[in-house]
């Protein structure tokens, strides 16, 4: 709406002496604005479409490194060190793979190494004549040699199982006890059927002197104490033997003297 001003030329006076109304339907005007919302929206979809390629070949070539070093971390997690990432990138990216890399294969060596040192100080322990026995700081067992379970005569058992048949055999359960508690050692003679077995007892500690468990050497002294008694019993008869005649020299001297 406009108002009509009338102006008189002579005294410069205006006067609003009425006004005009322009009336249009607001049809054409909605019809005018879906349209154009329509071409607006249209227009966004088709730039986001042309922009979506290039930003996912971006975004997978930006991921793809970073997926590979997750999941060579998620191998290493499970045990496996030989997968590798790509490091063919020259970012921070690329760094971070060859961090990784570099991580597994120091890993690697270093277990390989540990597994070694354990096959043979497993070897030389399961070598051994002794019987060795080694529990944690619970009594719970951690290794336990083919000699001792020859010596206590229980092959067929699992290790468990023999490792309970022979702490109740012994009476281990309360020196192993004083052991661990007071860092110490202790001595003891275990009777098993006809054979003397000699036990020792040490604790285990570690780096920081806190005990983790304790490890017994069993001997078995049979043979050495019967060896003990045959040389009792050869110097006492050999004694006795000398003493019968010397006896019977001295009841001829005393009479001459």
């Amino acid at each position: 709406g406009y108002p009509i001003v009338a102006s008189d030329v002579y005294s410069q006076n205006q006067s609003t002496i009425g006004s005009v109304y322009i009336l249009s339907s607001l049809d054409e005007i909605r019809e005018s604005f879906t349209s154009l919302n329509f071409a607006l929206i249209l227009a966004s979809c088709i730039a986001f479409l042309i922009m979506l390629t290039p930003l996912l070949f971006a975004t997978q070539k930006l991921l793809a490194p970073l997926i590979e070093t997750k999941n060579v971390a998620q191998a290493m997690t499970r045990g496996d060190f030989s997968q590798r990432a790509n490091t063919n990138s020259r970012d921070e990216i690329g760094d971070l793979a060859r961090a990784v890399n570099n991580l597994a294969d120091d890993l690697d060596r270093t277990l390989n190494n540990l597994m070694a040192e354990r096959n043979r100080l497993q070897q030389i322990l399961n070598g051994l004549s002794e019987g060795i026995l080694a529990v944690g700081d619970k009594q719970n067992l951690i290794h336990i040699n083919p000699a001792l379970l020859r010596l206590f005569s229980v092959e067929e058992k699992t290790d468990h199982e023999a490792y309970e048949a022979i702490r109740s055999i012994s009476a281990l359960e309360e020196p192993l006890e004083r052991v661990i508690r007071s860092k110490g050692s202790e001595y003891l003679m275990v009777r098993q059927r006809s054979r003397s077995i000699a036990v020792q007892i040490d604790s285990l500690l570690d780096s920081a002197g806190h005990t983790y468990g304790a490890v017994a050497l069993f001997r078995d002294t049979t043979e050495a104490e019967q060896l003990e008694q045959t040389r009792r019993d050869y110097v006492s008869n050999v004694s006795h033997e000398l003493r019968t005649p010397l006896t019977a020299v001295r009841g001829l001297v005393e009479p001459l003297a």
